[in-house]
């Protein structure tokens, strides 16, 4: 199968990723294709825009990025648009996300991260889900079989847990889609198996790390179409899940610590902090992740990360009247100043030490003064102006 992404030598450690969009489902409600049997057993799903655009964005910033443990070796990117997203072009070297496609792809994909313990294997997924006795992940042909629409899926927690065999001791496994079960899921049991076969005898790898987007029964969201959110690669603002929008900015840095002289974003931290970097991204979402890490293996090394940084003022009437000056990095680092009128709430800066100052025009509040030590994902601090 043609890969996205090809720099595998063969004889060393590497990424190894498969990516996974689907957003066109020609057998699901609003299609022409529809049958009345696939309505009856899942309900009435629709076609997806962001999916595409999302598993695109992250495969575009995976081949970009650096500073992995190993070398990005390959990219097996699937993706089957929405026929009616007229704004959204494939690359080339990229295979429709049907059943049959996914099956090959993982097997292939499986081999290569299964040649060396040393590899970093990497699984996205982004399209309809739905949780039953597993949760099942929808391809684009899901339903072309009426009578078992779930030949076309495929069941993610078995899947997960059979690709422990594989020697690769460093999995991270993305899953953006939604954990919903309909009504009419509640009186069939959905015929989906795993990617592979388990082998039994086989241990957890060493380095896990298991995002779902969404928490047990519920939605994970994306923007209608244009986000007003900005994106972190080349596709920015055009409807990125804000699942992944998070995903890439605590790879990026927003979940890293100091470790060793040096920023490390750590599978642990990933998993820890997922969930405040959701929120940066759209703060009043209805949307919770699910995330396992069973070591604080680092992903990658950044230079410096961005804080999402707030401050405020201690009464909150102060912030009417208040001027806010932030200075640093105090030291080492480029010096800056930022000012802007208080509160100040929702600007990214460099991880470091800065001082906070509120001074007032009047002498009705207290200036106040605060040495800040800001790391990831967010530093909130409140100035006492009494």
């Amino acid at each position: 199968m043609p890969l996205f992404h090809d720099d595998y030598r063969g004889k060393q450690p590497s990424v190894h990723a498969l990516i996974i969009g689907v957003g066109g489902y020609a057998h699901l409600p609003g299609n022409g294709a529809l049958k009345v049997k696939i309505h009856k057993q899942v309900g009435r799903l629709q076609p997806l825009i962001s999916p595409p655009r999302s598993a695109l964005e992250f495969a575009e910033w995976l081949k970009n990025s650096t500073d992995w443990p190993q070398p990005l070796g390959t990219i097996d990117l699937l993706i089957s648009p929405e026929p009616s997203d007229s704004g959204f072009t494939l690359p080339g070297n990229v295979l429709q996300a049907t059943i049959s496609n996914i099956r090959q792809a993982f097997s292939d994909w499986l081999d290569r991260c299964d040649r060396d313990r040393d590899n970093v294997a990497v699984f996205y997924f982004c399209g309809h889900g739905m949780e039953k006795a597993d949760h099942y992940l929808l391809a684009e042909d899901f339903g072309a079989n009426p009578n078992d629409p779930w030949l076309g899926s495929f069941a993610f927690n078995q899947t997960r847990e059979a690709f422990h065999k594989c020697k690769a001791k460093t999995q991270c496994f993305f899953v953006d889609a939604c954990r919903q079960i309909t009504p009419e899921m509640l009186s069939i049991e959905p015929n989906a198996s795993a990617l592979t076969s388990r082998d039994w005898t086989a241990k957890d790898c060493l380095n896990d790390l298991t995002l779902k987007a969404a928490a047990g029964k519920e939605q994970a969201f994306g923007p209608k179409l244009i986000s007003k959110t900005p994106g972190f690669g080349p596709n920015k603002a055009l409807g990125i899940a804000y699942f992944t929008q998070a995903l890439i900015r605590s790879l990026d840095g927003a979940a890293a610590i100091w470790q060793g002289k040096k920023w490390q974003v750590q599978t642990s931290q990933v998993a820890a902090s997922i969930n405040k970097v959701l929120r940066l991204v759209k703060k009043t979402l209805a949307q919770r992740c699910e995330a396992t890490a069973n070591s604080n293996a680092w992903l990658r090394i950044v230079s410096t990360p961005k804080v999402r940084i707030e401050v405020s003022c201690d009464p909150e009437d102060a912030d009417k009247h208040a001027s806010l000056l932030c200075s640093g990095p105090l030291p080492p680092g480029r010096p800056v100043q930022y000012t802007k009128p208080s509160p100040w709430r929702g600007d990214d800066v460099e991880a470091g030490t800065y001082q906070a100052q509120a001074s007032f025009a009047g002498n009705q509040y207290t200036h106040a003064m605060e040495n800040l030590m800001v790391t990831p994902p967010l530093h909130s601090t409140l100035l006492d102006c009494k």
